[in-house]
């Protein structure tokens, strides 16, 4: 078996080329010495890790997935550490997803997209633990790691990845249509860039960034990022990136840090222009929202 390694166990196998297996390692640093078989679906939910093809990086973790097209060459890497990293990887076969999408995916798709095809060539990204594709594998693996139940059919799930994965495509596809460009592979290629923006800002919460440095890492001019960022996501980066620092915060609220270390933390210079920010987009202050939970701690423990 090619896929034998001492960390990886095969759960699931169906016909030639639908393959599901597990992981828990402590450290890894590997290159795939031969194409992918089919459609891979890299899923991770507990530690990271970290993906390249084609020269990007995608960072994969917190119960999100990266999609990858059939006969892709890869490296993944990660880090040592103490607690194992867990994770699935996922080979759908391309005969399989022909099928779904031709007997079983149109009807479930909203009338804007049906008739759209997505077998050829799938978008290769990371998908956040709310799409579709990330449930379903989720519940898979709840439904694994369950001793007393008995996982599904393979067949069964297999035909169920398939169309969760052309679901979330179909959906993706429909997402492009709000990018402006003549050609569907220019809006597929701006897509992919802006994506590449999005993450580097979802993995900086805890600093502030030069948006000409974001565009320019998404290999794009400043004005045109700007422009189609807001096109896609509908706000400019600026605001998604405070939103997300100012997210991230909000999370440490509840923490023993003083305001000032969180405003650090979430790239403020001073507890002042937090809070200044944070009211202006939540309507409170976080020094009140800190009390509250404080409060809320001490009730508990009165208890």
């Amino acid at each position: 078996m090619r896929f034998q390694h001492p960390c990886i166990q095969i759960t699931d196998t169906w016909q030639k080329n639908n393959i599901a297996m597990y992981s828990a390692m402590h450290a890894l640093s590997y290159q795939s010495p031969f194409p992918t078989p089919g459609i891979g679906i890299k899923y991770v939910w507990q530690g990271e890790e970290i993906y390249t093809m084609h020269g990007r990086t995608y960072a994969v973790n917190n119960g999100s997935c990266l999609t990858m097209n059939t006969g892709q060459i890869f490296t993944v890497e990660i880090e040592q550490t103490n607690e194992a990293v867990k994770g699935m990887c996922f080979y759908v076969d391309e005969a399989l997803l022909q099928e779904v999408n031709l007997y079983h995916t149109q009807d479930k798709l909203p009338d804007d997209i049906k008739g759209t095809q997505t077998t050829d060539n799938i978008c290769e990204k990371i998908f956040p633990a709310s799409d579709v594709l990330s449930v379903y594998i989720k519940n898979y693996v709840s439904l694994q790691r369950l001793a007393e139940s008995e996982a599904a059919d393979s067949s069964d799930f297999f035909y169920g990845l398939a169309l969760q994965l052309l679901l979330s495509q179909h959906m993706l596809r429909r997402e492009m249509l709000q990018i402006k460009a003549l050609r569907y592979t220019t809006r597929e290629e701006l897509y992919r860039r802006l994506d590449i923006a999005r993450q580097i800002m979802e993995a900086s919460r805890g600093a502030t960034l030069s948006i000409a440095e974001v565009a320019a890492s998404a290999c794009l001019s400043q004005y045109h990022f700007i422009r189609s960022f807001r096109q896609l996501y509908g706000i400019s980066p600026y605001q998604y990136h405070l939103q997300k620092r100012l997210g991230y915060a909000g999370e440490q609220l509840s923490s023993d840090m003083p305001l000032s270390e969180i405003a650090h933390a979430a790239g403020f210079p001073d507890a002042h222009s937090f809070s200044r920010a944070f009211k202006k987009v939540y309507g409170t202050t976080p020094a009140s929202i800190k009390k509250k939970k404080e409060q809320r701690i001490f009730a508990v423990k009165d208890l």
